[in-house]
């Protein structure tokens, strides 16, 4: 399915320009929010799956794809990520509520948006939402340290190409998922190189919030039925599992072979999950 969204941009509470990405289709809205590190735009083969049966509104996390980064740099975190999910909402007039899907970062900023606002999203699918019990939060220095390691600068597109997807997680990822990543989330600098959008020291910050700290802990006050979906082969499920004990409404769905990336990775077997679970 050919996918021709419209972009819009809104300012959020604190000075951040947001893209957000429409979709049009019929039927209940349904935001999406991507993994920290992509953009909207890489969750296109999910959404050509869904065959218009929802308005689907896609957001760039703040400094993520066209957004702009915040002027307080510290704000690059999830919670920040959770009230853009309201500004979101307030900017399009969704007081009824909408569905959400969330992915990693992504699911974490849906599960903020929610605990701030109960009521605001109906129903949530979240794939390994990064909301983790404190005594997880060690993993973050690791993430942290791997993304400011990484190169922020190719020679060409086709090197950025070359080098990104040789190895996982992008080596695993759809290839149309890999071209909207390069597409989306790179841009062409003044000596003809390419760069990534979001530099390995921002993307850092993300991880060093820790997760929505304690924002586990009030998992429980959750009103919001929610789906967590993962695969098989995620190394998220343990805390998926604690997740599912303490959030009142709540169920597990695993798609075989999947990895933490797996609406990257099964786009198709993702949207058909949607389908089900919101209509």
């Amino acid at each position: 399915m050919q996918l021709n969204p419209t972009q819009h941009f809104f300012t959020t509470r604190d000075g951040v320009q947001l893209s957000v990405w429409d979709y049009g289709g019929d039927g209940p809205v349904l935001t999406m929010g991507h993994c920290t590190g992509t953009s909207a735009r890489c969750l296109d083969p999910v959404i050509a799956a869904l065959n218009n049966r929802f308005r689907v509104l896609a957001i760039d996390c703040r400094g993520h794809g066209s957004s702009s980064l915040p002027d307080d740099l510290d704000t690059l975190d999830m919670n920040s990520s959770g009230l853009d999910f309201l500004d979101l909402i307030d900017h399009f007039s969704l007081s009824d509520g909408v569905y959400a899907m969330g992915h990693s970062g992504g699911g974490a900023h849906v599960i903020n948006a929610a605990l701030e606002r109960p009521g605001a999203i109906k129903k949530a699918v979240l794939v390994d939402p990064i909301v983790l019990p404190a005594a997880f939060l060690g993993n973050a220095d690791r993430l942290a340290n791997g993304a400011r390691r990484r190169r922020n600068e190719f020679e060409s597109l086709d090197a950025a190409r070359e080098r990104l997807s040789s190895k996982p997680p992008k080596s695993l990822w759809r290839s149309e998922v890999v071209d909207a990543y390069l597409e989306h989330g790179l841009h062409a600098t003044q000596d003809g190189a390419v760069a990534l959008n979001l530099k390995g020291e921002d993307e850092a910050r993300f991880y060093e919030q820790g997760g929505s700290p304690g924002a586990f802990e009030r998992l429980n006050e959750l009103t919001t039925p929610c789906l967590l979906l993962s695969g098989t082969e995620s190394y998220l499920l343990p805390i998926l599992e604690m997740q599912k004990e303490v959030i009142p409404e709540s169920s597990i769905h695993l798609i075989e072979g999947g990895s933490h990336f797996v609406p990257l990775e099964q786009p198709e077997q993702v949207a058909a999950i949607l389908v089900d679970y919101f209509q």
